[in-house]
């Protein structure tokens, strides 16, 4: 089951109210995320698993043994496996990412919907442009002259200094 929110926080004491093994994938995509606010679980226990952190396998194995919430900042959580109701902090821009976590979620998904779908629009349109509009960009950068043209693929580019 599928389930949309407002209330992020919310969602996840409820979850944790009923089941014993809830995560928070708080993996953001987006360049004006809306960020989980944390606080108002301060009571609940709480692990965190970022896999490039030297704790992470520790606070999953704790996480397991115990359950608790599972704050998640991976981009699906498949590291994680099985658990039983998962919280999407920021709704995530591609149906692939949305079945690997239904996948491994055994009760039910929970989705935070945004104000605005307006910057996941736009997110979605840089990282997956139209073939027309890719076409258009080609034939403006190979026009223009080589030292515009490196400026231009330096403004483009997410490091314009390298």
């Amino acid at each position: 089951m599928l389930y949309q929110t407002h209330k992020t926080a919310a969602s996840v004491r409820r979850a944790f109210e009923d089941f014993t093994h809830v995560v928070v994938n708080r993996s953001y995509h987006i360049n004006k995320p809306v960020f989980l606010r944390t606080a108002p679980l301060a009571d609940l226990p709480i692990f965190v698993f970022q896999p490039w952190k030297e704790e992470a396998a520790g606070q999953l194995a704790k996480w397991r043994a115990q359950g608790g919430v599972l704050i998640d900042a991976t981009h699906d959580g498949a590291a994680i496996g099985r658990r039983d109701v998962t919280v999407i902090a920021e709704a995530p821009l591609s149906m692939q990412r949305m079945d690997v976590i239904r996948g491994l979620t055994d009760q039910y998904v929970v989705c935070n919907v945004p104000d605005s779908w307006k910057t996941h629009q736009i997110v979605t349109d840089l990282k997956a442009p139209t073939a027309t509009w890719v076409k258009v960009a080609r034939i403006l950068v190979k026009s223009s002259p080589l030292d515009a043209r490196a400026l231009l693929c330096a403004k483009a580019s997410r490091y314009p200094d390298s």
